[in-house]
């Protein structure tokens, strides 16, 4: 009885070894951070996106007014953009940080609360919709801790979502 367990057990471990898993990247290669800002910059355009080098990598902002409603549920443009940019983030084979950031509300844990639930939006919806990794893609709600500087040369507002590929350059 002993030597059928072991037996079941071996080929049990061997059909979930061949089994295809849903959180491998199916990309064979990475693309590079400047043929992603490429592509981006061919398929979307809006004057509500701004896109930026950093020490940390590139960063796409995106204006929350364009993303969300009043309650923070995705908006038609919200949704259009996100199409666009799942294709490119699935072939990108790179993983994705979305930051979320706000001055609304009236405590920073309001702000957190609300964040959170953006980036909350903008994942489930890349996951759930349009087929992304979960593994790709790492979400965090950060309140107003992260904000722009009151004078930006491209005007970015401090209510936002910003979608970074990292990449460390300490030289910028």
């Amino acid at each position: 009885m002993n030597m059928i367990k072991k037996i079941i057990t071996l080929i049990f471990c061997i059909q979930i070894s061949l089994t295809n898993a849903f959180a491998v990247c199916p990309v064979l290669q990475t693309m590079s951070t400047e043929s992603v800002e490429k592509e981006l910059k061919e398929h979307i355009l809006s004057s509500d996106v701004h896109w930026n080098h950093t020490l940390i990598g590139f960063v796409i902002s995106v204006e929350n007014k364009m993303l969300f409603d009043e309650c923070n549920c995705l908006t038609e443009d919200g949704k259009s953009f996100l199409n666009k940019l799942a294709q490119i983030m699935k072939n990108s084979g790179r993983q994705w940080k979305i930051y979320a950031h706000t001055e609304h509300g009236a405590t920073q844990l309001d702000r957190l609360y609300t964040t959170s639930k953006q980036a909350g939006e903008v994942t489930n919806y890349l996951t759930n919709i349009e087929r992304c990794l979960i593994n790709q893609i790492f979400p965090i709600g950060f309140g107003s801790i992260m904000p722009y500087q009151k004078h930006n040369p491209d005007h970015i507002t401090n209510e936002r979502t910003d979608f970074i590929i990292e990449e460390f350059n300490f030289n910028r």
